[in-house]
């Protein structure tokens, strides 16, 4: 990743904390395990417990799949 002050930084790792807490809060107001979200988005259940973590950061591709 390239170089990033403090400030980026830490408001890169806001942006994918939200991100991944929006993804859980979704996927449990549909009533979707993470079994059931890796099956409908084809990702693995790590990766996508992974993001829910905020333990991978997914490319913009990612999320529009798991959107969808």
């Amino acid at each position: 990743m390239p170089f990033m002050n403090d400030a980026a930084a830490i408001r890169t790792r806001e942006v994918y904390t939200a991100i991944g807490k929006r993804i859980r809060d979704v996927r449990r107001n549909n009533g979707l395990s993470l079994d059931e979200l890796a099956r409908k988005t084809g990702f693995a259940k790590s990766y996508l417990s992974q993001i829910e973590n905020l333990k991978r950061e997914p490319s913009i591709s990612a999320l529009s799949q798991i959107a969808h």
